[in-house]
This record gives structure tokens, sequence and C-alpha cells, in this order.
């Protein structure tokens, strides 16, 4: 079994998801669990209308919202020709909206933004990449199912840097997630969110849906993780930035928390501890 990881970097125009399609449908046999995050900037803008609101810019909180709605609806309208498909999505956007204005408007008003409440805003942009690439997958024809990662991934109730508790997780991993493996090809599940015990949405700090992928790959007995982003592997410089990188082939897992905490985009320290523990291969692909 594979753990696959696709991010912002990765899903952010609609080319970004005809790539997922082809990496999915060419990958090795086998049950295959894929782990989404929230696409382009969609976790920032709806951090930057929260603390609108919490000045009491309401008006100017909804059109932020309405941008990212609007961002996505954009994308289904792109990806999704049946229209049974983009009926559906574009309802539970119409949903997302109404109910993310509704919540900003008591945060306006009251000019309080909880951690609590600022997470139940953030999980919505992971909650819409999952559904839309769902469709997508569906649309190639590909056997596939979401799982909400609230549903499995039991978290602290440190709002905005929740920590997964992995033997709770473990049980509803089991419960949950396994048997959808089980009876499917492809499971997708959004990165970056949990749950508390009480219920309570959380979100695990920024860059967590490569600790959703390492977690899962651990809880499940993964063969490897396998992150998707825009630039092939770990190189010795940026990119983006600079011109004849070299490419790192391997880290120990040491070297991969060095990396991470001294600012290396591709890694990020939280991930490598399920990795580390269980033995787990991270594999970032192109």
């Amino acid at each position: 079994m594979i753990i696959m990881k696709f991010g912002g970097a990765v899903l952010r125009e609609p080319d970004g998801f005809r790539r997922m399609v082809r990496i999915v449908r060419d990958r090795p046999a086998g049950p295959t669990a894929v782990v989404i995050s929230a696409f382009a900037t969609a976790t920032r803008d709806l951090e930057f209308a929260a603390r609108l609101a919490q000045k009491g810019l309401a008006v100017e909180a909804r059109e932020r919202v309405g941008q990212v709605i609007s961002d996505h609806r954009t994308l289904v309208r792109a990806l999704l020709p049946a229209a049974s498909a983009r009926a559906g999505m574009e309802a539970l956007l119409d949903e997302a909206g109404l109910e993310l204005a509704t919540i900003l408007e008591g945060v306006s008003t009251t000019r309080q933004l909880t951690p609590r409440t600022l997470d139940r805003i953030l999980a919505t942009g992971e909650f819409l990449a999952l559904h839309i690439a769902r469709h997508v997958l569906q649309e190639d024809g590909i056997d596939v199912v979401s799982v909400d990662a609230r549903s499995i991934i039991v978290t602290t109730s440190e709002h905005g840097n929740a920590r997964p508790l992995p033997e709770k997780s473990a049980v509803r991993v089991r419960h949950d997630l396994a048997p959808a493996l089980a009876a499917h090809e492809v499971v997708l599940v959004q990165g970056f969110v949990g749950r508390t015990e009480d219920g309570a949405t959380t979100t695990m700090g920024k860059e967590s849906s490569n600790l959703t992928a390492t977690l899962l790959g651990a809880l499940l007995g993964a063969t490897e993780v396998v992150i998707y982003t825009d630039v092939e592997g770990v190189r010795s410089a940026d990119p983006h930035l600079c011109d004849g990188t070299v490419l790192r082939p391997h880290l120990t897992y040491a070297e991969a928390r060095t990396a991470a905490q001294n600012g290396l985009k591709l890694l990020y320290p939280t991930m490598i501890e399920p990795a580390e523990e269980a033995g787990l291969r991270i594999r970032i692909a192109h």
C-alpha cells in the first residue's frame, strides 16, 4: 500500500488536476490512500476573511469568502463536464459559502474569533478540495471514495496546532478507513484537519497535510508516502530562486528533520516522527 499526497502546489489549476488523474491512474497495483490539501491560496484567504470579520468588516469578509467560492466554482466548471457531477459540486459550494457567511457574521458582530471558530473556517478549504478531487477522479472512471479525516484523525484540543493521537486514531482508521480501502481502489482523505474526542474540528498547523500522510502511512502499514509537488525532489537550494541546484537522492530521518527545522519547504518537522517510528519511506515526486 502507498499513500499519495497532492497539495496546492499541484492542484492550483485544471492541468494540475489532470496530472493528478494520470498519476493515480498509473499507480502501482494495490490499495491507495490519497491525501488532498486545500487549493492554492484557499487557506490563507479564509484566514484573511476571518481576520476581517474580527475587525467588524463584515462586507469585506463576505467578499473574500465569495472569491474563494468563486475560485472553486471556476475549477469545477473547467474540470467536470458531466452536468450531474457539476450540479452536485455547485450545490456543495453554495452550502459552504452560506455556512461561512453565517459564521463570519457572528464573528463580525461579536468581534470574537476563537481558535475553535477559526479552525471551523479554515477546514472548509480541505473539505471542498476533497470533494472536487473525488469527482474529478470518478469522472475518469477510477473507483474512488472519500473519507472525512475528521472521522479518523483524533487530536488534542490545541486549536490551530493540534497534535494527532495515534492510538485513538488507529482505532478509527481500522473501523472507517481500512474497510473503505478493502472495498475500493482509491480512498481520498483531506489533510490538515482532525477532530477532538468531543467532536470539535481541529487543524494541526501549517502544512500539516504532510503529517496526515505520514501518520496514515504509519497506521496503515504502508510501504511509502509519495508527496507530489512542483519541484523534482529535495535539492541543494530552492530551484524557483536558484539555477544549477543539485538533487539530494537520499536523506536520513535525522537529516530530513534538520532540513525541515531549517526551512526546507518540502519537509516539515511534524511529518518526520510518524515515518521514522514506522520505518516509512517518504518520497518527493514531481
